[in-house]
């Protein structure tokens, strides 16, 4: 996902598709293009291979303690309760 396209998108009212599609950054060195657009998942497998090992960054650990603490107090049911008729 190319997040500052999505910002935009959002932003100009224009609907970010919750179906599973996602912005292409075209201008990001792992994306090539031609007859189409192949997007090398290397980077995002290293990453994926050093959490499995338990290797975390200080930037990992402080992402999740803050992605955690944004979840305190969540309740899924008292917000389904408001989207009900």
């Amino acid at each position: 996902m190319h997040f500052r396209k999505a910002a935009h998108t959002n932003l100009t009212n224009v609907d970010i598709a919750m179906s599973g599609a996602t912005l292409l950054d075209l201008d990001a060195p792992h994306v090539t293009k031609g007859r189409g657009v192949s997007i090398s998942l290397g980077p995002l497998q290293h990453v994926w291979a050093r959490w499995a090992a338990g290797d975390f960054s200080p930037l990992d650990t402080k992402t999740a303690r803050l992605n955690r603490m944004a979840l305190d107090g969540y309740a899924p049911a008292v917000i389904r309760q408001g989207w009900q008729p």
